[in-house]
Formats: C-alpha cells, sequence, structure tokens
C-alpha cells in the first residue's frame, strides 16, 4: 500500500476511535509496522476458543461475528465494519476469543502480533502512546454503548416485552467489543442466511 493509502486509512481510524492530539502520522507508522492480510468472502479471521496472540485493525470491509450457543450451533452477534479495532481484549489479558470473525465480503485487515504489541504498549515513543490511546477509546466506546444496550434491555424488561435473552445475547457482544448495538427485537438473532 502507498503512504498516502495509509495516511486515508490512519485518518478514518482516528476519526472512529477520536482522542484529543491524534495524529494521523504516528497511526500511519502502526499500520505499517503490522502485516496487511486480505481476507476473501467467508474467510476465518479469528475463531472463538483460540488463544488471542493478536490484535487485527479492520481497515476496509465487514466480518461477521458469531458465537457458539448452548446448542453448538453458530448464533449470528452482528457485523463489524471498517474501520475497527478487533481483539483488543484478548491481547490485553491473554485470554482466548470469545467469538469467531468471518469476513462478509473482501477485507483488508492489519496484524499485529504479540510481541509488537506488547513491544509498542511499553513504548514512549509517540506510536506507542497513540495505540495506548485508541485502545482507551475504543474499550471506552464498547462500554458506553454497552452500557446503554443494557439500559434498553432492562427498559425492555421492565415493560414486559418479550424475550430478554436476544437483547442480553447482544449486550454481552457489545460489551466484548465484537458488535455494534443492534435495535432491540423480541424474536431472538438468528444467522443471515447463506448464498
Amino acid at each position: 500500500m502507498s503512504d498516502r493509502v495509509y495516511e486515508v486509512l490512519a485518518n478514518a481510524l482516528l476519526e472512529a476511535h477520536p482522542y484529543a492530539g491524534g495524529q494521523a502520522e504516528h497511526v500511519v507508522r502502526i499500520l505499517q509496522a503490522c502485516a496487511p492480510r486480505e481476507l476473501a468472502e467467508g474467510e476465518v479471521l479469528c475463531r472463538e476458543g483460540a488463544p488471542g496472540w493478536e490484535l487485527y485493525i479492520l481497515l476496509r470491509g465487514r466480518v461477521r461475528v458469531e458465537k457458539t450457543g448452548p446448542e453448538g450451533d453458530a448464533v449470528y452477534l452482528g457485523s463489524v465494519s471498517a474501520p475497527a479495532i478487533l481483539g483488543q481484549m484478548a491481547i490485553l489479558d491473554r485470554s482466548r476469543r470469545s467469538a469467531t470473525c468471518v469476513a462478509e465480503g473482501t477485507a483488508l485487515v492489519v496484524v499485529m502480533d504479540q510481541p509488537r504489541f506488547d513491544a509498542l504498549v511499553r513504548s514512549t515513543e509517540p506510536e506507542g502512546h497513540t495505540l495506548r490511546r485508541l485502545l482507551l477509546s475504543s474499550l471506552t466506546r464498547q462500554l458506553v454503548k454497552g452500557n446503554a444496550h443494557l439500559r434498553r434491555v432492562m427498559a425492555s424488561m421492565e415493560a414486559g416485552q418479550g424475550d430478554p435473552k436476544p437483547g442480553l445475547r447482544q449486550a454481552r457482544a457489545v460489551l466484548e467489543g465484537w458488535t455494534a448495538p443492534l435495535e432491540l427485537t423480541t424474536a431472538p438473532v438468528a444467522a443471515p442466511a447463506k448464498e
């Protein structure tokens, strides 16, 4: 990718994860230090239960997020569109992936491995500061959106409107950082039909 493409992608990432003083040039250097990966339709980015040794920055496209249901079936949680940071919780606390992410159409991610992540998080250079601020922005947005979704679920429950399980499942996905909140429904969340 050209420097100009990286700059455009860095600005989009900063717009999606804003913080005071964010500079695209530092984000560009972070993106360039990562391994780019093109995903084809249906290709798995990460699998539920796998070790969380990589951080993903979704630069183009969308990924579908699924979690294994009680019957062992894939339960559709939602989709994440670029630009987005994925996998930050697992790489931070060394936990396993909490969901499976599958490309919807073609997608472009850059992958930061654990050693690079650890070095950047500890770095006092501008790129380290930038990565920490992007992570804080991303995690803060997850928490704010998750809490708002939980408030809607609680209001729906208090009004006696349908089964709260789908809404609670969705709130969990939002808080885990895998998806943006969907509109509350009284029907179970179902996977989209595959072509």
